[in-house]
């Protein structure tokens, strides 16, 4: 957060030439009012990177796994409201015409029992690892329903690091652990995908704008939003934070 008596005048700076960090990134769509918004949110609302690394760094399973799963839960559907509103607030503030696709998350770990953890994970045990894919699983069904009901496309890329997750046998698309006591700065790196990884994310967006006619991906300029409707928004009533699937993984806790 920008303070002093420049604070003003470098928000402006950034805006006008896109420094990150220092402007809302709203305040960057009522200026320029694009054609096509992406965006992924939720995972730093419930405190995913603090949760990660406290199980990381016990060298048993993490209070998340047991006694808190039920507060994870309860963070994480909590996020529909706040996700449906940010939506629609974006929508109106591109003047009520951009096309806004609503990226899930990549799940970033596998959670087989018989997986090969390098050391670049830390103390994560499988049941550690459980609880994040069941998280990130989670997550994304509030991410979908909250995207439905505001009336956006939602994108699923969720499976589209397989084979390359950490703890997979093949290439990895993930950063493992980086910098865990931040001494450099770059501890934010950690469990992010990394080039590789982005690029299958951005595959995995082409994959849900394929037009079966034409045999072909569509520009997210030129794909259609609602086929039923003339807007870029078709909100669906039905979409309701009490349809929203549960992973059994929190629902057979006490």
């Amino acid at each position: 957060r920008l303070k002093g008596n420049d604070a003003e005048s470098l928000k402006a700076v950034a805006l006008n030439e896109f420094v990150p960090g220092r402007q809302k990134q709203i305040e960057f769509v009522k200026k320029y009012k694009p054609r096509v918004i992406t965006l992924t949110m939720g995972g730093n609302d419930v405190g995913f990177a603090d949760k990660i690394k406290n199980c990381l760094l016990n060298i048993d399973s993490c209070a998340y796994v047991n006694e808190k799963r039920g507060d994870i839960a309860s963070e994480i559907q909590k996020q529909y409201k706040t996700l449906k509103d940010l939506y629609q607030e974006l929508y109106l503030a591109s003047g009520s015409q951009a096309k806004i696709y609503v990226l899930g998350y990549p799940n970033f770990i596998s959670s087989d029992e018989h997986a090969s953890c390098e050391l670049n994970v830390g103390f994560l045990n499988q049941d550690e690892r459980e609880l994040i894919v069941n998280s990130v699983a989670y997550l994304n069904n509030v991410i979908e329903h909250a995207a439905n009901a505001a009336g956006f496309k939602y994108v699923d890329i969720e499976n589209s690091l397989d084979g390359h997750k950490l703890c997979d046998d093949g290439e990895k698309y993930v950063t493992g652990i980086t910098d865990p006591l931040d001494w450099n700065g770059n501890s934010s790196e950690s469990f992010h995908p990394n080039a590789r990884g982005h690029q299958q994310m951005a595959l995995a967006v082409w994959d849900n704008v394929w037009n079966e006619e034409s045999g072909m991906g569509e520009s997210l300029i030129d794909y259609d939003v609602c086929p039923d409707s003339d807007e870029n928004s078709c909100p669906d009533d039905s979409a309701t934070v009490d349809t929203i699937q549960v992973p059994e993984y929190f629902t057979s806790v006490d």
